[in-house]
């Protein structure tokens, strides 16, 4: 063929090799028209075809701002330089593509008549580093931003960690931590445990672990520790991430969730008991003072009836501890300075403590006022005092203090059951003999006691812990063996002035020829005050039950002259009975009676004519309360039907 016959092979392979390449070839001359454009080029282009760039230049087709970089490396070129460099091409359609050109001046004869370009599409190998750098970005971000520790290692050594993890064990930076061992930082008593974890995940065995274990700061301190650990194998080599959480807030709230759980159940059972117990105390106290009233009996039987009253009188004083403790205590509330409730108890605890020990009582000027039950408040501070003069029986010291406290939203996510705000803070301290942790953990439970046997009922602590709730407040207690203790009460100070002492009156008689409505579901007690009714000369309609009373009330409407009636009992409550009388006859006063607090209190006190009586009560309480409801309706003796 000679050498004409290969430079035609030559050419035809060269365009055979821009046809089918994915690299751009694009030919131009200098005043930038086409000579040339491949396949490849004119689909980065956005043509039909290469013929389809028309008389476009070759400038049409860049953003303007790599204009300017391509003028540059152009003349560059002209001086002998070879440059590759990126620049964006802009289609017909507008889209913008990243590319690297290398390009070559053309000359013949050496004259300038053009230049030749290569064109790489980089777009996707852009868009694929750029969604890398974005990845890589959020994900140290996230690892910084982290509030749970992160580590990577590598043969039980650190490669990487976050700052929470440097926090966490109480290092300066991460430099401390980097190449040291890992297990370092795990409780000695713990390692071996945490060692067969790492053993197994990197066996492949388990991929992913979680486990609780104990971690150690540098300072020495152990705490609860979290782990979720994972292994991952990169060219041959074995690595871990591990996820750490201190977790022992997590678990004081837990155990502090468990044992208010624990207390509401013993505090539900404790109630339920006592509430069945006041009636059968009703029963006994109310047999023993009908006999001991009957004045055909003699001295004798009037002892024996005197000693089960005061029997019985003990037993009820232990039904309201136990309803003290189940937050169902029978209360009257009042607005008062606690200062003059410590300052009257301690008149008497100085006598109740003995010689031997100081009692010390300090207070704060200006202290906010409380509203609470001011029996209750007192019987607080003299079983704290108690409980502290247990704890000293070779003498010492309490302190009873009050100040005013504010109590911000950290302090008290760690108390877990009040709001923040402003506090009263009543603070009973002594230097006895302190309690071990285990000791502390159970001394609001009911019947716990440290006593020998037969010495006190193990209520006096949890007597305390129910008020207290009641009341709305928090107790807490700090002790150690040997450093005496603190209990601390914080009770919410209230905006309302001091309430006034009142001096109790007798209301004036309406008459003993008042026909009462009697409704109570427990048969031996509804006898009882059919009794006691009855002999203070009341007529007496009894009702075993809220639907019987209605039936009652509707034969006898216009002779009834007020109600009697229990509050917890099957099917309509007392209150809501009193609101079907209500809508037959408005005004009708109701006492109502119950053996523990309930929730209809704010509806009993909205009520006019209307007054509650806790039980176990005696006859003259009750005919108080009577002739104060009858006296204030003024109502004249009705006349009987005959």
């Amino acid at each position: 063929m000679g050498a004409e016959g290969d430079e035609e092979d030559s050419n035809e392979g060269f365009r055979l090799l821009c046809e089918t390449s994915g690299v751009g070839f694009w030919h131009i001359d200098t005043r930038g028209r086409t000579v040339y454009l491949n396949a490849a080029m004119s689909s980065m282009l956005e043509l039909d075809s290469p013929a389809d760039i028309g008389d476009a230049t070759f400038h049409e087709f860049f953003t303007a701002r790599s204009l300017e970089p391509m003028r540059v490396e152009h003349d560059k070129r002209l001086s002998g330089y070879a440059s590759t460099y990126e620049v964006e091409l802009l289609g017909r359609r507008g889209t913008i593509r990243n590319v690297v050109l290398s390009g070559v001046p053309v000359w013949r004869a050496g004259e300038l008549i053009g230049r030749i370009g290569t064109f790489t599409d980089i777009t996707d190998r852009k868009a694929a580093e750029l969604a890398l750098r974005e990845s890589e970005h959020r994900m140290r971000s996230l690892f910084g931003a982290s509030v749970d520790a992160i580590g990577v290692a590598h043969a039980g050594t650190h490669l990487m960690v976050n700052p929470a993890y440097v926090r966490m064990f109480g290092v300066r930076d991460e430099r401390e931590l980097l190449g040291s061992p890992i297990f370092e930082l795990i409780a000695p008593s713990e390692r071996s445990r945490v060692l067969d974890f790492a053993k197994h995940r990197s066996e492949g065995k388990h991929l992913t672990q979680r486990y609780l274990t104990r971690g150690l700061r540098r300072n020495g301190e152990e705490f609860a520790l979290e782990v979720h650990a994972s292994s991952y194998e990169e060219r041959g080599e074995v690595y871990s991430v591990v996820i750490l959480r201190d977790i022992t807030e997590r678990l004081r709230l837990e155990e502090q969730l468990r044992e208010s759980q624990k207390m509401d159940a013993l505090g539900r059972l404790a109630g339920g008991v006592a509430h069945d117990f006041n009636n059968l105390l009703m029963v006994m106290m109310g047999c023993a003072d009908l006999i001991a009233a009957d004045v055909h009996v003699g001295a004798d039987a009037i002892a024996n009836a005197e000693l089960i009253r005061s029997t019985a009188d003990r037993a009820a004083s232990l039904t309201r501890q136990l309803l003290a403790l189940s937050r169902r205590q029978v209360i009257d509330p009042k607005v008062i300075d606690l200062d003059a409730v410590v300052i009257e108890t301690s008149i008497m605890l100085r006598r109740l403590i003995g010689p031997r020990i100081d009692l010390v009582v300090e207070s704060e000027p200006g202290l906010g006022r409380v509203r609470v039950d001011p029996n209750q408040i007192q019987q607080v501070v003299m079983n704290l005092c108690v409980n502290a003069r247990d704890a000293l029986p070779d003498g010492g010291r309490i302190t009873v203090a009050t100040r005013n406290a504010h109590l911000d939203e950290a302090f008290v996510r760690t108390l877990g059951d009040v709001a923040p705000g402003p506090f009263v803070h009543l603070l009973v301290t002594d230097n006895g003999v302190g309690m071990d942790l285990e000791t502390k953990r159970r001394l609001f439970e009911p019947f716990f006691t440290t006593k020998p046997l037969g010495e006190g009922t193990g209520l006096g602590l949890s007597t305390v812990y129910g008020i207290v709730k009641q009341s709305g407040g928090h107790v807490s207690v700090a002790s150690a063996k040997g450093e005496g203790s603190e209990f601390s009460v914080y009770l919410p100070i209230v905006e309302a002035p001091l309430a006034e002492s009142r001096r109790e009156t007798e209301a004036p008689s309406a008459g003993t020829s008042a026909t009462i409505l009697l409704v109570e579901d427990e048969h031996q007690v509804r006898q009882l005050l059919e009794k006691f009714l009855t002999r203070a000369g009341y007529h007496v309609l009894a009702a075993p039950g809220a639907q019987q009373a209605l039936e009652l009330f509707a034969q006898h409407a216009p002779t009834i002259d007020l109600v009697v009636t229990d509050i917890l009992m099957p099917g309509l409550t007392g209150v809501e009975l009193a609101r079907a009388l209500d809508k037959q006859r408005s005004g009708l006063p109701v006492l109502f009676m119950s053996g523990y607090a309930h929730d209809d209190g704010a509806d009993i006190e909205a009520r006019p004519g209307s007054a509650f009586l806790p039980k176990p009560f005696t006859m003259p309480q009750l005919t108080a309360q009577l002739r104060a409801l009858l006296g204030a309706k003024a109502i004249a003796p009705t006349p009987r039907r005959p």
